[in-house]
């Protein structure tokens, strides 16, 4: 069985829609660019608590995955434990899929 989101997600990446790491994430949060952040399972509680902190007052959600960073990595082509979704109708697809993925 394929992972949809995981698709989704490179399909996301395809389509210019997101940021890649921690440093492009914070520059696209303060430029209100940002509608979901996404975080890898076993990026450190310290990088988790930075990204809830620069999103404080804003309408972004910073969402744990399941997944781990190689398995996120993998499915963008890029090594990383935080992706940041910078279009609206992909980040309420992305949740969707996550919704409905990480129950099975």
């Amino acid at each position: 069985m394929q992972n949809k989101f995981l698709s989704f997600l490179g399909i996301c990446r395809k389509a210019g829609k997101m940021s890649i790491g921690y440093k492009n994430t914070a520059e696209r949060v303060k430029e209100n660019r940002v509608s979901l952040i996404l975080i890898a399972s076993d990026l450190s509680e310290k990088t988790e608590k930075e990204l809830c902190f620069i999103t404080k007052g804003r309408d972004i959600e910073v969402l744990r995955t399941i997944y781990s960073m190689e398995t996120l990595s993998a499915a963008i082509g890029i090594k990383t434990g935080v992706i940041a979704i910078e279009d609206e109708g992909f980040s309420k697809a992305l949740k969707e899929k996550y919704k409905g993925e990480s129950q099975l």
